[in-house]
């Protein structure tokens, strides 16, 4: 869900790659939404159980956007990003869409559905909603909803200038070994808070919002540590390119993990491998290798050759560019949309959002047929990506200048004055 600006040339495709997790994501949704799109085969749910793996990509690419700029200019050098310019960009890019959208949620009960889980807190207080606008709910509560990817990548956006400064002190400048290192240690900690959240951790928010999520975000940095070496050291660069000269070969590879994913660990799936037995292996193996399908599907764009293969200039298209653009809102807006649609066409109880049952459901005293959930599903995603579009033009876009205009005044040389102006 990022898209800091950094040194260099722009990577090709990870716009594509936005588009493409946010259209996971919303599959995913949507298959728990409608019964119809839920019902039509067992093998499609027991795929698209696994789809919100475009979450696990969205932190691949904000990993490695974010912290391209700060390794760059300790691998080279310079001065990197000032914090405060960073922490006022990022604030600006997040929360403008975030406020919209909690306020007109709250105000047309696309909040409420979510009250039928146990431990759901909405904002109904002054303190919640404090926490909700805040994106700092995630550390007091289990919030089923998006926003608990929010809490992650505030979280992160506080975390990264200090990391980067800890580099920068325990590493001499133009030293790669010491960034490869803490990256690493990064993604090891985030593979230990998987393991330690779903066997004794289950109430400690620490590990849910800070320590889990170092998996993907700290394999973003570490693509972020190897792209910066790239670009001083050609031989390493060359090497780079011929190990992701053939993309589709990665994307096969990814595909057949998630397959892993999809037919190994479901209980209930026909032929199932059950890799693994007892308390909490379950989420902890779709952790591991949701973490490495979202790597394997981040790493060719990110190191493709300079001749773009046929599947990476698809990720260009236009069309495909301009949904990743707009994945922020659409992230934020479809899930409600989808349950605004369910009210509408009367499928869901609007105050509890319990789902009817397939055989309840009635249009003009005929129960529905599997392919008008997949027709409303598209309905529902051409008014999501109407609104995300709003949201872009309207919001978000506008708040992303004005952050960059406060980030340039702020980097720019004071002029002078009675204080520093040079003496004859």
């Amino acid at each position: 869900m990022s898209d800091e600006a950094s040194p260099g040339p722009r990577t090709a495709g990870l716009d594509g790659l936005r588009a493409v997790a946010a259209l996971s994501v919303f599959v995913f949704h949507l298959t728990q939404v409608s019964p119809q799109v839920r019902d039509t085969t067992q093998n499609f749910v027991l795929y698209a159980r696994h789809l919100d793996v475009g979450v696990e990509i969205f932190f691949v690419l904000s990993g490695f956007l974010l912290y391209r700029p700060f390794v760059a200019a300790h691998l080279g050098g310079s001065k990197p990003p000032r914090t405060r310019s960073f922490w006022t960009r990022r604030a600006l890019r997040i929360y403008p869409a975030w406020l919209v959208f909690l306020v007109v949620a709250m105000a047309t009960g696309g909040l409420d559905y979510l009250d039928v889980f146990d431990g759901f807190r909405g904002p109904d207080t002054p303190v919640r909603f404090v926490q909700w606008a805040t994106l700092t709910h995630g550390w007091f509560f289990e919030p089923i909803h998006i926003s608990w990817t929010l809490t992650i990548e505030v979280t992160f956006y506080l975390f990264l200038p200090g990391w980067a400064w800890a580099m920068r002190r325990c590493s001499a400048s133009g030293r790669v070994l010491g960034e490869l290192v803490g990256a690493v240690l990064l993604v090891a900690a985030g593979l230990a808070g998987e393991f330690w959240c779903w066997n004794g951790a289950e109430a400690n928010r620490f590990v849910h919002v800070a320590l889990r999520p170092l998996t993907t975000l700290g394999a973003g940095m570490l693509l972020a540590v190897l792209v910066c070496e790239s670009t001083r050291r050609p031989a390493f660069a060359e090497r780079l390119r011929r190990a992701f000269r053939r993309p589709g070969l990665w994307w096969g590879f990814a595909a057949l993990v998630y397959v892993l994913l999809a037919r190994g660990l479901a209980a209930d799936a026909p032929g199932q491998l059950s890799l693994l037995r007892g308390a909490g292996a379950e989420h902890v193996w779709q952790g591991y290798l949701q973490a490495v399908v979202a790597v394997a599907v981040v790493a060719p764009a990110v190191f493709g050759p300079s001749k773009r293969s046929y599947l990476l200039r698809a990720l260009e298209f236009r069309a495909v560019v301009a949904v990743g653009a707009v994945s922020y809102g659409f992230y934020l807006w479809h899930s409600t949309v989808l349950r605004w649609w369910e009210w509408v066409q009367g499928r869901t109880d609007p105050w509890r959002g319990y789902p009817i049952p397939v055989e309840a459901l009635a249009r003009f005293g005929r129960p529905l047929q599997w392919w008008e959930g997949w027709r409303d599903g598209v309905l529902a995603l051409a008014v999501s990506l109407a609104i995300a579009g709003a949201s872009y033009l309207v919001i978000e876009r506008p708040a992303q200048r004005w952050g960059a205009v406060l980030s340039r005044r702020r980097e720019s040389p004071s002029p002078p004055n009675s204080t520093n102006r040079p003496s004859r």
